[in-house]
């Protein structure tokens, strides 16, 4: 029985860390707008570094969640320049 004590209490440190890492995410929602304030349709929104990655909607509007704050995001989209953002909370 003792050495089952020690791997409950390694299990719940695990867990523990898991949920840490977990709350260090986030959802990151905005939208993609040109220069003149119309929205971009099919812009791709990546994590710089990551495969994590969405397009943007009819309206501009993207959703991207597990991203860390902080994370740097590239928005792309043919004709117009590449911009990095930071993901704010």
């Amino acid at each position: 029985m003792r050495n089952i004590i020690p791997k409950q209490i390694l299990l719940i440190c695990i867990f523990c860390c898991m949920m840490i890492t977990s709350w260090a995410q986030m959802l990151v929602k905005g939208t993609v707008k040109s220069a003149n304030g119309e929205a971009v349709s099919g812009a791709s929104i990546i994590q710089k570094g990551q495969k994590k990655g969405t397009s943007s909607r009819a309206d501009g509007s993207f959703t991207l969640p597990g991203i860390p704050a902080g994370a740097m995001l590239e928005i792309s989209y043919v004709g117009f320049e590449t911009k990095n953002i930071a993901a704010a909370a």
